[in-house]
């Protein structure tokens, strides 16, 4: 199943995914044109377009580096969330964001991986929880991490590495307005029946508008999956966040719930996708914010194609 961190290596890639993978150097090129009026954005887009074209430039070299050693396992992926937050504020608004999330590893030694995981806030509609009608929508904040990871790894992986906040949001109700950085661990386990793990890290502003307010959050990603027969498998990924600005009865998100996914194929492309369910069981009182949250996603896989030897 699609993870949101794993122990990837360099992929060979067959000839439709690499036509897919230049289709999509194209969508990203001209996404950035578009968003040319932001140059923050502008730089995001650009910046997720040299990772992509690194990541394929990758896979075609794989095959002159038999003598280094590689994980059983390795995925390239691209994610793509539909998020949808209901009953915000006294008038019970419902928000909505697309992310888009590439997994783009590559391999810096014998013994580590470099893994870029961007987090893009594609599309947003942030309604005025404190009116029955309009809202925003636009571009938010871009976050991408870069996870240095062993290519040894067995049952239990485990990765580190910097997260940025990069200001991309095109209007000041959809991000923070500041650029950010700070640490990033993940940590996972893989028994036979499924995985059990999470990704925690914590952001602090270090620039960006004078006028907006500063930035201290963490967000811990826990992720749990508990695999089932013919490629279902059932799934949590609650994604807690807490802003260490905020008084105490205000700073925290706590969502419960999960859902199921599977693992299919769409002609020769492997796809994950999942549908989960949480219930804010603990939000701030004072901020409106949803209780509520649905996630549907489908995630684009490309996996380390196996040797005559596996």
């Amino acid at each position: 199943m699609a993870h949101c961190f794993s122990t990837p290596t360099p992929v060979n890639l067959t000839a439709e995914a690499t036509m897919q993978v230049n289709q999509f150097q194209k969508k990203l090129i001209s996404t950035c044109c578009m968003w040319s009026a932001n140059p923050a954005t502008a730089i995001s887009m650009a910046f997720l377009f040299l990772v992509v074209t690194a990541a394929h430039a990758q896979a075609s070299d794989v095959d002159l580096r038999k003598e280094v050693e590689s994980p059983v396992s390795g995925l390239t992926s691209v994610s793509i969330s539909n998020n949808l937050n209901f009953d915000a504020g006294p008038f019970e608004r419902n928000a909505y964001s697309l992310q888009i999330q590439p997994l783009l590893p590559f391999q810096i030694s014998k013994d580590w991986l470099v893994v870029p995981r961007i987090l893009i806030n594609a599309v947003l509609y942030e309604p005025d929880p404190l009116r029955s009608k309009g809202g925003t929508t636009g571009f938010g904040d871009t976050t991408p991490t870069f996870f240095f990871s062993p290519t040894r790894a067995g049952a239990l992986i485990w990765g580190f590495g910097p997260s940025l906040l990069m200001p991309t949001a095109t209007n000041s109700a959809l991000g923070n307005g500041k650029w950010g950085l700070g640490p990033s661990v993940a940590v996972f386990w893989q028994p036979k029946w499924g995985t059990i793990g999470g990704i925690v890290q914590n952001v602090w502003s270090f620039a960006g508008d004078p006028n907006r307010a500063s930035v201290n959050q963490m967000t811990l990603e826990l992720s749990g999956q508990f695999n089932l027969p013919k490629d279902w498998y059932l799934s949590t990924q609650p994604e807690i966040d807490a802003n260490w600005n905020e008084m105490s009865k205000n700073r925290w998100l706590v969502p419960v719930g999960g859902g199921i996914g599977k693992i299919f194929r769409v002609g020769k492309q492997s796809l994950d996708g999942t549908l989960l369910f949480y219930r804010n069981a603990v939000r701030p009182d004072m901020i409106p914010s949803a209780k509520w949250q649905m996630t549907a996603q489908v995630a684009l896989l490309y996996p380390k194609k196996k040797s005559n030897q596996d």
